[in-house]
């Protein structure tokens, strides 16, 4: 492969004109040979006190400067050959050259610094040569400083060279710390964005299910409620009155039923869309009304829900919304996660400044594995999303496996301060 001037070989021996650079003429590192602390104390110092990444590598350079001579520089940090920083005066694309070329894997193999002739500059009568100076991370990031100098390898000392790869690597490796936490924090930027996206998802996904779930009852409830209507309309009052009686208590008993569903409906959503606003709430009020919610509609049939004894008296200071949604949300998935009918009891346990919602479930050897796929925070980010919430009350969350089955404990504070959180949740 011909780049400019410069011939590029198989084993990355580089010629040009009668001049060649081998693996051989890469420069040796010897920590013996250290010198000038001075410099290397500030070059320290940079590193200690400096937190953007132009001034650190301006600092480097504008230090360097005071005992290597050079015309421009090039500074690139990469991440898989994917540039995620650079600065430079140079007149042409570096990096692209050094990839291209095969410099860049030569110095990615060996780690250490190399002088090779500028391929654009470099001439008989006008020798610039560029010495490149590698710096990494352990995450696989990299970088390199690359100087423009008329200094040929004879004219270079070692221990310069030397002076100058410490001083590359120290702010080099600061350089790289600042990227890779800049580049966690977005990621975890967008992993929380992600996650808020999936939460405010999969409430709508819970509210159509819900929907659905109760559909077939209220299409029954309908046709039953047309069907007496159109009956009344035949009936003669005077000669039938027995019969429009009947057709009215039917009616009657349906009319409450069909509304109750709806209501049902229509409050659920309310409560998965709405603001978690925080009151003082009767911890055993919400359970019942979880559990009729989900016999009335039917969402969750699977589940046989019992509580074990009535709780009066146990209150907390929080947001009865989010409690519902929680438990709502956690019998829902539980349902669609087993294949057969299991057994859920809800019992309540009171301490001085916490209290604590179990719930324990009754499995089968096939449901046992079925629920510990549920739980798994590895294979389910839907049990990842449950715990979100409760971490936003303030709370936490246990699962124990046991000879019975499976126990779900939800630990939550008795007053929360938490009003920010819930309604960023």
């Amino acid at each position: 492969m011909q780049v400019n001037n410069i011939k590029i070989f198989d084993d990355f021996d580089y010629e040009f004109e009668n001049e060649s650079i081998k693996k051989s003429d890469i420069f040796e590192s010897n920590l013996s040979k250290l010198a000038f602390m001075e410099f290397m104390t500030e070059i320290n110092k940079l590193a200690n006190s400096i937190n953007d990444l132009n001034e650190l590598f301006i600092s480097l350079l504008e230090n360097i400067k005071r005992i290597f001579s050079f015309s421009k520089y090039n500074v690139v940090v990469f991440s898989q050959n994917v540039k995620l920083y650079s600065n430079d005066n140079f007149d042409y694309e570096l990096n692209s050259f050094l990839i291209n070329s095969g410099i860049l894997k030569l110095i990615m193999s060996e780690k250490k610094p190399v002088l090779i002739p500028d391929p654009e500059k470099y001439s008989v009568t006008n020798n610039v040569y560029l010495l490149i100076i590698p710096f990494f991370s352990s995450a696989g990031y990299f970088g390199l400083v690359c100087f423009n100098t008329n200094f040929s390898k004879a004219e270079i000392s070692k221990e310069i060279v030397l002076l100058i790869e410490l001083a590359t690597k120290i702010i080099g490796n600061k350089a790289l710390a600042i990227i890779i936490d800049q580049n966690l924090k977005v990621e975890n930027e967008k992993n929380e964005f992600m996650m808020k996206n999936l939460y405010d998802f999969k409430k709508y996904v819970a509210i159509g299910e819900l929907c659905t779930s109760s559909f077939h009852d209220l299409k029954n409830r309908t046709q039953i409620l047309l069907s007496s209507v159109d009956l009344v309309k035949k009936l003669d009052l005077r000669k039938e009155p027995e019969k429009i009686c009947t057709v009215v208590n039917i009616m009657a008993n349906e009319i409450p039923k069909f509304s109750k569903t709806i209501r049902m409906i229509s409050d659920v959503s309310k409560n998965l869309l709405s603001d978690k606003s925080i009151v003082y709430t009767n911890i055993y009020d919400i359970i019942t009304e979880l559990k009729e919610t989900l016999e009335t509609t039917q969402i969750t049939k699977k589940l046989h829900i019992n509580i074990s004894k009535k709780y009066d008296g146990i209150k907390i200071f929080g947001s009865p919304n989010s409690i519902f949604e929680v438990l709502f949300l956690l019998l829902n998935e539980i349902n669609k996660a087993v294949t057969n009918q299991i057994g859920v009891e809800f019992s309540i346990s009171e301490y001085s400044k916490r209290v604590s919602i179990n719930l324990s479930i009754k499995i089968d050897e096939i449901s046992r594995e079925e629920i510990f796929n549920f739980v798994d925070e590895n294979h389910n980010l839907n049990f990842v999303m449950i715990k979100r919430i409760i971490k936003t009350l303030n709370g936490t969350i246990v699962t124990d496996f046991n000879e019975n089955g499976l126990t779900i404990i939800l630990d939550l504070p008795k007053r929360s301060g938490m009003k920010r959180r819930i309604n960023e949740a």
